[in-house]
């Protein structure tokens, strides 16, 4: 690889990195290319980028950027696995494919400008989605405004209840 190529690469690498909400390294040592095109695949329908990187070349990219923090855990077969929208689903996606590719092994991630070990992209992938989340919290504020409502409404209809049961008892029906 010549200077410019690097520099390039480089270039291209570090303008990903810098806005980079969540990532996932890992090793696909001993993967079957089937395996990794299946793994990229599963990747890419979650909206996540996948890039095989030269490590020198991706620690160099991250100096600078959210990813430094992640630097060094660029050595042997790399694979960068980033979204820059959804911070959870690069960790969900590798723990879904660590699971059935048993070669495929997760080293640690990044989110939030924080390094996650293996345990922590474990647990990052355990959360819930952000659709989720938002679903939750609407319902913990909705819950209070729909118990009022059903308050105001018990009392008219019991005082229906109540004179639709002594017309029954004037009119003989019981």
């Amino acid at each position: 690889m010549d200077r410019a190529y690097k520099g390039e690469q480089i270039a291209a690498m570090r303008a990903d990195f810098e806005s980079v909400q969540g990532a996932v390294l890992a090793d696909f040592k001993g993967l079957s290319v089937r395996d990794i095109t299946e793994i990229r695949r599963a990747f890419r329908q979650q909206g996540v980028s996948v890039r095989v990187v030269k490590n020198t070349l991706a620690r160099i990219a991250t100096q600078g950027t959210k990813l430094a923090v992640i630097g060094s855990d660029f050595v042997g077969t790399t694979a960068i696995a980033y979204s820059k929208e959804d911070p959870v689903a690069p960790a969900r996606v590798a723990e879904e494919c660590a699971k059935t590719k048993d070669k495929f092994i997760v080293k640690g991630g990044y989110v939030d400008g924080t390094r996650l070990d293996r345990k922590g992209v474990e647990q990052l992938a355990k959360l819930p989605s952000r659709e989720e989340l938002r679903a939750k919290l609407l319902g913990t504020l909705v819950a209070p405004a729909t118990q009022l409502v059903r308050l105001f409404n018990a009392v008219p209809q019991q005082v229906v209840f109540l004179l639709d049961a002594q017309r029954r008892k004037l009119n003989g029906e019981e």
